[in-house]
C-alpha cells in the first residue's frame, strides 16, 4: 500500500479531489477564453504596423521591419532581404523608405549599418491606439493592449461567474 497517492492525507480514503479538479478544470478553460483576447490584441498590434506601412504607400514586406524595430531589433540589409524575400536593391529601397517616414534611423556606414526604432514610429502607432503623440512609447503602448487584455479576462471570469 503506497501512502497518500490519489487518497488525499495519507491515505484518507474519505478525501476527495472533486473541488481540486474541478477548479483545475475551470482554470483551464478560462485560460482558452483569455487566449483569443491576446491573439486579438497580438492582431490589433500588427494591424496598426501594417497601417504606417500603408501610410507611406509601401507593400507589407517592410512590415517585418517595423515590427523587429517596434521591439528594439536592429535591422540589418542581410536580414531583411532574407525575411521579405526580396533583393537587396529593393530590401534598400524599402528601409530608405522607412528612413525618410523617419519610421526609422540608420546607424553606421555601408556594410556595418543597423536602422533602428526612428522619431516617428512610437508616436504615429501610439495615435492608432488612441495615444496622444506625447504619450506614445513602447512602454504606453504596451500597457495600454495589456490593460485590455486583463479587462478581457476579468469581463470572461464575471461572465462564468
Amino acid at each position: 500500500r503506497r501512502e497518500g497517492v490519489g487518497r488525499g492525507r495519507a491515505g484518507d480514503r474519505k478525501a476527495s479531489v472533486t473541488a481540486f479538479v474541478q477548479g483545475h478544470v475551470s482554470a483551464q478553460g478560462g485560460q482558452g477564453d483569455v487566449r483569443p483576447s491576446v491573439q486579438n490584441n497580438r492582431r490589433r498590434m500588427c494591424d496598426g504596423v501594417s497601417t504606417l506601412v500603408t501610410q507611406i504607400g509601401r507593400p507589407d514586406r517592410p512590415f517585418v521591419a517595423l515590427w523587429d524595430a517596434f521591439w528594439d531589433r536592429p535591422i540589418t540589409r542581410p536580414y531583411y532581404v532574407s525575411i521579405a524575400d526580396v533583393k537587396p536593391n529593393t530590401a534598400t529601397t524599402d528601409l530608405h523608405q522607412l528612413v525618410a517616414a523617419r519610421l526609422l534611423v540608420a546607424e553606421g556606414r555601408t556594410r556595418g549599418r543597423l536602422w533602428r526604432t526612428g522619431p516617428e514610429l512610437f508616436p504615429r502607432l501610439g495615435q492608432q491606439f488612441g495615444l496622444t503623440r506625447e504619450d506614445s512609447d513602447r512602454g504606453s503602448i504596451l500597457a495600454l493592449v495589456a490593460r485590455e487584455v486583463v479587462a478581457q479576462a476579468r469581463a470572461v471570469v464575471r461572465a462564468e461567474g
